[in-house]
C-alpha cells in the first residue's frame, strides 16, 4: 500500500473513533501482554495483523506497542521533530492507531509507551543519559512530540498511556515532569504510567502522581554465577524481595513493562544488550524467562507483565532477538498466561 493509500485510510478509521472516552480495560486482575516489535508505516499493515492473531493464541489479554521518537544525539538541545524522512510522525501515528483498532476487535486491550531514540551517539549514550543544554526548552519539546500521542491513546480508547520510559537524567527535573502530567490529564481519561529503568526506579521523584508504575526488568545475573535456570531464579527472588518493598513505599501497582531476553549464548549475564556477540541460544532465552515465571508466579502485588517481545520479522531457532516467535519462550510464556506454574 502506498503512503498517501494508507494515510487515507488510517485517517478513516481515526474519524470513525470520534475521540470516545477511555474506558476501563475488560480484563480484570493483572496485566497479561506482550510487546508488539518494530511498528513501522513503511511496511505493510498485514503481518501486524498476523502478530496480533499469535498474540492472541498465545493466551496474552494486552498488547503493548512501543513507539519512538529521535533526539539528535545525547546533548541535542530538542527532540526531532522529524520522524524517518520521507515518513513523516503523523503518518507513523496513523499507521499506530490501525494496529491499536486491529487489536481491540481482536479483543486484545492496548498499551501505548512513546520511547526515545539517539540518531547518533557514542557506543555508552542512550535515552538514559540524554544531556540537553537547556531542560526548559528540551522538555517543551518533548511534550509537543508527546501530545500527539495523547491524542491518539484518546481517540484509539487506549485504556494505558506511557508518558515516558528510561529517561534517567531527566527524572530529578520534578516540577517539568509532574507539569507535564497534569497536562496529559486534561487530555486523557485513561492510566498513566511512567517506565523507569531496572537500576534507577528509587530516584524518580514524581510516581505518585502517576496510576501505574512501569519497570524495565533487564537483570542481570553476575559473571561468576553459572548460567543455570536456579541461578537465575535466584537472582529473580533477590529482585522480587527489593521490589516488593519498594512497593509498598510509592503505594501504587506496579508492572514490568518489558521482561525479556535475546536469543544470544550467555544473554542472562547482560540481558539488556542485544547487541552482544554469540551464536543464538533460544534454550537461554527460554531459561531466562521460566526463572522469572517461578520467582513471580501468584504474587498479587506484580500488576502484570509485557514480555518483550513478538516481532513480526524475526522467530526461529537461529534467530539472536528478544522475538519470542517460533522459539521455546513463547511455550514459557503461554504457560505464564494460563496461570501454571513453571
Amino acid at each position: 500500500m502506498s503512503h498517501r493509500g494508507f494515510h487515507f485510510a488510517a485517517l478513516c478509521i481515526l474519524g470513525c473513533a470520534g475521540g470516545v472516552p477511555v474506558s476501563a480495560s475488560p480484563y480484570a486482575g493483572p496485566i497479561r501482554g506482550v510487546a508488539l516489535a518494530e511498528i513501522h508505516p513503511g511496511r505493510e499493515l498485514a503481518p501486524f495483523l498476523a502478530a496480533l492473531d499469535d498474540i492472541k493464541r498465545l493466551g496474552a489479554e494486552w498488547v503493548l506497542l512501543p513507539v519512538h521518537g529521535y533526539v539528535d544525539s545525547a546533548a541535542a538541545p530538542l527532540v526531532d521533530e522529524e520522524w524517518e524522512p520521507p515518513v513523516d510522525l503523523a503518518t507513523y501515528r496513523l499507521f499506530t492507531g490501525a494496529i491499536a483498532r486491529a487489536a481491540r476487535e481482536r479483543g486484545l486491550a492496548v498499551a501505548l509507551i512513546p520511547y526515545l531514540n539517539l540518531r547518533d551517539g557514542g557506543p555508552h549514550d542512550w535515552r538514559g543519559n540524554i544531556r540537553p543544554s537547556d531542560w526548559t526548552a528540551w522538555f517543551a519539546s518533548y511534550e509537543r512530540f508527546l501530545a500527539g500521542w495523547v491524542e491518539l491513546a484518546r481517540l484509539e480508547n487506549i485504556p494505558i498511556l506511557g508518558v515516558g520510559a528510561e529517561l534517567v537524567t531527566s527524572e530529578s527535573h520534578e516540577p517539568e515532569w509532574q507539569a507535564l502530567i497534569k497536562r496529559v490529564r486534561a487530555r486523557y481519561q485513561g492510566r498513566i504510567l511512567y517506565s523507569c529503568n531496572w537500576d534507577h526506579y528509587r530516584e524518580t521523584p514524581f510516581l505518585g502522581s502517576l496510576d501505574l508504575v512501569g519497570l524495565s526488568g533487564y537483570y542481570s545475573l553476575p559473571y561468576d554465577a553459572p548460567l543455570t535456570e536456579l541461578a537465575i531464579t535466584e537472582l529473580w527472588l533477590e529482585v522480587r524481595t527489593e521490589l516488593l518493598a519498594w512497593q509498598k513505599e510509592i503505594d501504587r501497582p506496579f508492572l514490568f513493562t518489558e521482561i525479556g531476553y535475546p536469543s544470544i549464548k550467555g544473554a542472562a549475564r547482560d540481558p539488556w544488550n542485544y547487541t552482544k556477540e554469540g551464536p543464538p541460544d533460544v534454550e537461554g532465552q527460554a531459561r531466562g524467562l521460566a526463572a522469572f515465571s517461578r520467582a513471580w508466579h501468584g504474587q498479587p502485588e506484580l500488576g502484570g507483565v509485557f514480555f518483550w517481545n513478538w516481532s513480526p520479522f524475526r522467530g526461529g531457532m537461529l534467530d539472536r532477538s528478544y522475538s519470542i516467535k517460533e522459539k521455546p519462550a513463547a511455550g514459557v510464556v503461554r504457560r505464564w498466561f494460563l496461570g501454571s506454574h513453571p
